[in-house]
């Protein structure tokens, strides 16, 4: 098998922040905590399947994935690089309209809600929660000149709206 690669056209390590600039307790995940994701992967996966996708989302062209633990818990971060700025905020509103749209939706009675709790937490960026009574993640993704950042943090304990904040800053290049 091939090894992924470490980084996606001019994505790098270096487009996300260190653990030392997210605060105490942040880690890299593993030895090699960078990998090249597929764009087409980033779309598939940016809203929940059992939600309606009403909004064709446009694709990056390049994609990179940096694993974080915060105090033990996973944490992974994508940053979609677009074509321009243009193409960037089509995929950051119309994501954001979908999950909008989706809140609240059931996705079984095993899986409970599929999104909940959708913020504007800072101007071009939005948290939700994803799956909170069965496998709870907080995301967050924010609008970053022609890419965009989707965060999502595991565990059931929300964060504060100053730590939503602070890592929105944070993911800002």
């Amino acid at each position: 098998m091939d090894e992924p690669a470490t980084t996606s056209g001019p994505l790098s390590k270096r487009s996300f922040p260190t653990p030392r600039q997210l605060g105490a307790g942040w880690r890299y995940a593993n030895g090699t905590p960078t990998l090249e994701r597929s764009p087409q992967e980033i779309v598939q996966t940016a809203v929940p399947f059992g939600c309606d996708r009403r909004f064709e989302l446009t694709a990056p062209t390049h994609a990179l994935e940096v694993d974080y633990t915060v105090s033990g818990a996973k944490a992974i971060a994508v940053r979609g690089k677009f074509g321009d700025a243009a193409a960037a905020r089509s995929f950051f509103a119309d994501r954001a309209r979908d999950l909008r749209g989706c809140e609240g939706r059931t996705g079984s009675p095993a899986i409970g809600p599929l999104v909940m709790a959708v913020t504007a937490p800072a101007r071009d960026a939005l948290a939700n929660d994803r799956t909170p009574r069965s496998d709870p993640w907080r995301e967050i993704a924010l609008l970053d000149r022609d890419t965009v950042v989707l965060l999502a943090l595991q565990g059931a304990d929300p964060l504060t709206a100053a730590q939503t904040r602070r890592l929105v800053t944070a993911f800002r290049r």
